[in-house]
């Protein structure tokens, strides 16, 4: 016997089900062999949930940009301020902890010094406490004064990041046109998956022990050189996918580089000269690092492929202790 189901085909190379079936029973077992690799439910309320809140999903990426861009001014304007102020506040708390716990040890003390003679009394677990908390204090004192240089040069740099993305305004939207072609990439790699995957013989699939039909979906049979094919289109997802996280970072180090070693304004000495930092990034991209960017990005897949290979061995190592323990 043979389980008849509408299907539609997917760019001229595979049939998927037709959810519109008139059959529900087959679109019952469709969905539960889609179960056991997916969660069908779970997605479809993900996918739901983004469809009502996309405008809230929208509005609040805009509004991050905003509020980033504003704390970005604010530490230009203060940040020296707010990170002495910050330092200050920690240190004020830390000597106020001190001041409570040992006055509690001093009222702890008092009654214990009131305690009868012949009765064993308790230790001052307060007083002591704030001794530890007096000696943290005077260690945490110390290591102010030893790295208060390296604190400033910490200032510095912040002040000049600050200085930097408020001058170059145009670096905010690198991020969000890369999260843009990895979508694109994600979706074209996607449709080509498709072809490589249905380049070996589509055989129907056997069922399983106690079923009477056999699965609905059918069995892609590979030889050798094609199961390495795919192998190499699944690399290849990785490897562009860090060229493209590559590439981003060096168009936003390439900004920098331009805005630091520009020219100051002569009528604003706080103000540089730039032009096309970032259009000019993406040049210097292209010409002169798209085959560093490769190299790099060809090793950053490398170790990624390996660390999912891990993954799954990992996994099957504990399918296989949960197996033995219920053995």
């Amino acid at each position: 016997m043979y389980l008849v189901y509408a299907t539609k085909p997917l760019l001229g190379k595979v049939c998927f089900p037709h959810m519109r079936s008139d059959d529900g029973s087959s679109m019952e077992r469709i969905k539960g062999y889609l179960e056991q690799y997916i969660s069908i439910d779970t997605w479809t309320y993900v996918i739901n949930d983004i469809e009502v809140t996309r405008y809230v999903i929208l509005s609040s990426a805009f509004l991050a940009l905003v509020i980033g861009f504003a704390w970005m001014v604010i530490m230009k304007m203060c940040v020296s301020f707010l990170t002495w102020l910050a330092i200050g506040l920690v240190y004020v708390s830390l000597t106020g902890l001190v001041y409570v716990v040992y006055d509690l040890g001093v009222a702890r003390q008092k009654e214990i010094d009131a305690m009868p003679a012949d009765v064993t009394k308790p230790y001052n677990y307060e007083m002591y406490i704030s001794y530890g908390c007096a000696v943290f204090m005077i260690i945490m004192y110390i290591a102010l004064c030893c790295y208060y240089k390296k604190i400033r040069i910490a200032i510095k740099i912040m002040e000049t990041s600050a200085d930097f993305v408020t001058e170059v305004c145009t670096v905010m939207a690198v991020p969000p046109v890369t999260m843009l072609f990895e979508l694109v990439w994600i979706f074209i790699w996607t449709f080509l998956a498709i072809y490589v995957y249905s380049v070996g013989e589509i055989k129907q699939a056997a069922a399983n022990d106690g079923e009477l039909y056999p699965p609905v979906w059918g069995t892609v049979v590979w030889t050798d050189n094609q199961r390495y094919m795919m192998y190499t289109f699944i690399f290849g997802y990785f490897w562009i996918d860090a060229f493209i996280e590559a590439t981003n970072t060096f168009i936003i180090a390439s900004s920098a580089c331009i805005w630091y070693f520009s020219p100051r304004d002569p009528d604003n000495i706080n103000d540089k000269i730039v032009t096309g930092a970032v259009s000019r990034s993406v040049g210097r991209t292209f010409c002169y690092h798209i085959g560093t960017l490769a190299m790099g990005s060809f090793i950053l897949a490398v170790v990624r492929v390996m660390q999912l290979i891990m993954k799954y061995f990992e996994e099957q190592a504990k399918k296989a202790g949960e197996l033995s323990k219920l053995m």
